[in-house]
């Protein structure tokens, strides 16, 4: 696998060093080369001879694959900072997949963040609380994780047709493929807030995030009598997760003796917003996964 990045960086500082303004821009590219090759073969007169051909069972196979993909992105970051109070981030990448077809190949994927430190305004003024800051974001991720060459269409040339009660060679597709496959998509935002009171002993967090995903890639099951040997790949479904996210940290010492206590909790829900298969349920031994429900939902009852 080789991968090339080249970026730039520029730093702006104002002279009364109240306004911190960082800009980013780069491109990387990615290209990934697989090929695994084997074989099997039983039936060995003696344990001298190590080769597959020396096998005598007639079943002995020999096997040989390639793969390959390439993942081309330009992207670019601002930062700013108004003296240390007002937070602000914004990037956004254009990512190109060889795993997609031309109609969908590339996707781009845009993130803002924001924040306010509100103990380094001049009228906050609680002794206790070293520092506080309130921030949110907002952002959008893609996911490419399919099979190489999930959009190109596997023709097998061991068909054989009878013309005129003579067979003749030939080839048949024996998968089907969807031009218009693309990005699934996570859309997230999170609203928190951290916290540092007693002279930095304790630190808190809080946080509600909601996520939803779009276009999930999934192989939807179809009819024998079409004639593929393997589902084809669609963006067959959406999901939305949402929660809270709490955590605590105490540090202390005694003496020579540090130590430090923590602990966090977190609430998980998830709603099936839509489904392949006609928005057909899901059956698990003890599970259903249906449109307005839970992912799994247990059956009992």
């Amino acid at each position: 696998m080789g991968l090339l990045v080249v970026g730039a960086h520029v730093d702006l500082r104002s002279h009364v060093r109240t306004h911190h303004l960082t800009l980013l821009a780069g491109a990387t590219w990615e290209k990934g080369n697989y090929e695994h090759a084997g074989g099997h073969a039983q039936g060995y007169p003696t344990t001298q001879f190590k080769t597959l051909e020396a096998g005598t069972d007639p079943n002995k196979t020999v096997f040989h694959w390639k793969s390959a993909n390439a993942l081309q992105s330009i992207l670019g970051r601002v930062n700013y900072n108004y003296a240390d109070r007002y937070l602000f981030s914004a990037t956004v990448r254009r990512d190109g997949s060889s795993r997609f077809g031309r109609n969908n190949r590339y996707g781009v994927f845009p993130s803002v963040s924001a924040g306010w430190r509100v103990s380094n305004e001049p009228f906050f003024n609680v002794s206790f609380v070293n520092d506080l800051k309130i921030r949110g974001s907002w952002g959008r991720l893609g996911n490419q994780n399919i099979d190489d060459y999930a959009t190109v269409a596997v023709v097998n040339t061991y068909a054989n047709y009878n013309f005129n009660d003579h067979l003749a060679p030939g080839a048949i597709q024996v998968t089907l493929v969807n031009p218009n496959l693309k990005w699934e998509t996570t859309t997230s935002w999170d609203v928190g807030v951290d916290a540092t009171l007693f002279d930095a002993h304790l630190q808190l967090t809080v946080d509600y995030y909601d996520k939803t995903t779009d276009g999930i890639l999934i192989r939807v099951p179809i009819p024998l009598s079409v004639g593929s040997t393997e589902n084809p790949l669609v963006n067959a479904a959406s999901l939305k997760n949402w929660g809270w996210e709490f955590s605590a940290t105490y540090r202390a010492q005694r003496g020579d003796l540090n130590y430090e206590v923590w602990g966090n909790l977190t609430t998980w829900n998830n709603k099936v917003l839509s489904l392949g298969y006609g928005g057909e349920p899901i059956y698990g031994a003890a599970s259903i996964t249906q449109e307005g429900g839970e992912v799994g939902a247990s059956t009992d009852g």
